[in-house]
């Protein structure tokens, strides 16, 4: 991408490097602690379930500090994607310490949630703290440092920094993994050479952002290593599992959408929206007689209750064929009205829940079919085929490339043509929004 303004000189590329490397220390350093509060609160939460109960209140405070401090913060990614299409600067640095704020208590309160929209958001957010401290013609290259940021965010909180490099080049919409161009007449070498520039930009800065996260002590989940599958299994596990996947992520939007257009019209009072929202999410954990479906879903001290861990043991008596249903319903619930969190985390355990459940059904083999349905499920809604297939290599082994990609791209033709990411982002910027 090129930004704003005449040719850099050799002193801008040195801006730029060094700004590069603040980018990624501070994302690393940020998902750093943020997962490391994440682990403490949720132990709190398990350890005092009395804690549920304060979901209401939570969600009555998330949206008065938004209203009161936070201004545009709410809108968490609509700001970055506003801005990396082509929008004015109005990523604003505040957006780090209030999402992650705003996610911490969610979990607290058993919001069923993700960390992948706090860590990109907390990446962007500090990126644009750095360019607004840098000098006025260092600011060319701001949206590079965001991008960086996304990268570096969502590189490090998953410990996937190719994934999360692709991810930055994804997620901004249809074909902008390929997008050389700005639109403004540039000649190809030079746009080729600019991309080629971005791609190296964040792969570097995603693989510092993650070092930089271990150095802190911060180990990542571990799964298991997945071997090849060939022959017509191979087909079916990739095929079976896609088509399901990406029928299942278009129904997770479908649903996410629908509980926040049920909010708009039916409940005038928005403070009234996450409150409803709570009740509903603590009311059917309450008539399922279990909280698995609750908080990250990544384990659970109870080893027979339903995870994304326990989706990959055959032997699991938690995961039941309905368990990716429960985890889709509460995490859309959760975050359709009004919660703080990411999708990615519950769609990698609805993902590997339905993959558990698909095996069941066409006799495949658990752990293959567990694991690409984990990167397919999130493939369709998040409409990053490429970045969830090197997901799925490096979570997995590279092993499940061909398996992976397969269903990735079954998955995103099939959830159609919206994802978590495509609609256009509705910002209005309000005085002093940049800041």
């Amino acid at each position: 991408m090129r930004e704003e303004g005449s040719s850099p000189k050799t002193g801008d590329y040195a801006t730029l490097g060094l700004g590069l490397v603040a980018v990624s220390v501070a994302a690393g350093s940020a998902s750093a602690f943020f997962l490391w509060a994440l682990d403490q609160v949720t132990r709190w939460r398990w350890a005092e379930p009395r804690l549920l109960g304060l979901l209401p209140f939570v969600g009555v405070a998330l949206w008065a500090g938004y209203r009161c401090l936070g201004r545009n913060s709410d809108q968490g990614n609509a700001l970055v994607l506003a801005e990396l299409r082509g929008g004015q600067p109005q990523v604003p640095a505040r957006l780090a310490p209030a999402v992650l704020m705003a996610t911490l208590l969610t979990h607290i309160g058993g919001g069923s949630a993700g960390r992948e929209g706090t860590a990109v958001q907390m990446g962007a957010g500090l990126a644009s703290g750095w360019a607004q401290v840098s000098p006025g013609r260092a600011r060319r290259w701001r949206r590079l440092w965001l991008r960086a940021g996304v990268a570096g965010g969502f590189g490090s909180v998953f410990g996937t920094p190719w994934a999360g490099a692709l991810f930055a080049l994804e997620f901004q919409g249809p074909n902008s993994f390929f997008r050389w161009s700005n639109g403004q007449g540039d000649e190809l070498p030079d746009s080729f050479q600019r991309w080629i520039r971005t791609v190296l930009s964040l792969l570097g800065v995603a693989w510092l952002a993650h070092q930089v996260c271990l150095a802190w002590g911060i180990q990542h989940t571990r799964y298991p290593s997945i071997s090849s599958v060939s022959g017509t299994t191979s087909l079916l596990l990739a095929g079976g599992v896609g088509l399901a996947a990406g029928v299942v992520a278009r129904g997770y939007l479908q649903i996410s959408e629908g509980v926040g257009s049920f909010g708009r019209r039916w409940l005038p009072w928005e403070w009234s929206r996450p409150v409803v929202g709570a009740v509903m999410v603590l009311g059917i954990s309450y008539l399922l007689g279990t909280d698995a479906y609750l908080g990250l879903g990544v384990h659970h001290p109870r080893g027979m209750e339903p995870s994304l861990l326990a989706a990959f043991q055959a032997d699991s008596p938690g995961t039941t064929p309905w368990s990716w249903w429960w985890k889709l319903l509460l995490t859309a619930i959760t975050l359709g009205s009004g919660f703080k969190g990411g999708e990615v985390t519950p769609l990698l355990f609805v993902g590997a829940a339905l993959g558990h459940a698909v095996a069941g059904v066409l006799n495949l083999p658990l752990m293959p079919a567990a694991a690409v349905g984990m990167v397919a499920v999130f493939a369709g809604a998040s409409r990053t085929p490429f970045a969830c297939t090197i997901m799925g290599m490096e979570l997995f082994g590279w092993s499940l490339g061909p398996l992976a990609l397969g269903a990735c791209l079954l998955a995103f033709a099939t959830a159609g043509p919206r994802g978590l990411y495509s609609a256009p982002p509705r910002v209005k910027p309000g005085p002093g929004d940049t800041g």
